[in-house]
């Protein structure tokens, strides 16, 4: 899992957990709608709640950011092994767990 800073998103970090779209990853109940946020990118919410569940980005193509706390039950995903987009995250926000902070995306 990645810690994922998103200034837009309503907190310094959010959880996501990175699975590959081909085999991992479906919907077991509704359709998210879909949000094109960058020329690069799209979010999908909950059409009820408006809750963002995912992103997916056209330069990984395989893969589904999902955010961890979307999950039916949360504790059933691997806890996060890294931060990204370091450069992102305001001063005041420190991070103490021992993680890897990247500045940027790195290749996974």
């Amino acid at each position: 899992m990645i810690q994922l800073p998103i200034p837009d998103g309503g907190s310094p970090t959010v959880p996501y957990l990175c699975v590959s779209s081909t085999n991992e990853f479906r919907y077991t109940k509704g359709t998210p709608s879909a949000y094109r946020s960058s020329d690069h990118g799209e979010r999908y919410f909950c059409p009820k709640c408006s809750s963002q569940i995912e992103a997916r980005d056209d330069r990984r193509p395989d893969d589904v950011d999902i955010l961890t706390v979307t999950l039916d039950d949360p504790n059933l995903a691997a806890p996060p092994t890294m931060h990204v987009c370091c450069e992102r995250l305001p001063q005041w926000h420190r991070v103490e767990d021992g993680l890897m902070c990247h500045q940027g995306m790195p290749e996974l």
